[in-house]
């Protein structure tokens, strides 16, 4: 709710997937709506925020926990590998 009052931040972005993380598992909608909360993490992570520090915590929750529901695997892999060395 606070982004909600005060709009988002780059802090903002960890709270949509980690949102998207309780929701991909419940229903076939709710996958849905949870992979589209996470690409919109990602979008403003790449496009708004440029945050080196985030990057490996919110590539390894969307791609690790949420993607892989509606991504091919090849392409999750690679995004992990990316925020491993992000993180690195």
């Amino acid at each position: 709710s606070l982004t909600m009052k005060q709009g988002i931040c780059k802090y903002s972005l960890l709270g949509f997937i980690q949102y998207a993380m309780v929701c991909v598992r419940k229903t076939e909608k709710e996958t849905e709506s949870a992979s589209r909360i996470g690409n919109i993490a990602i979008s403003c992570l790449k496009k708004r925020y440029d945050v080196a520090e985030l990057q490996p915590r919110v590539l390894l929750g969307y791609y690790g926990f949420v993607a892989f529901n509606t991504d091919t695997l090849q392409t999750c892999a690679a995004m992990l590998g990316q925020g491993f060395d992000a993180g690195m």
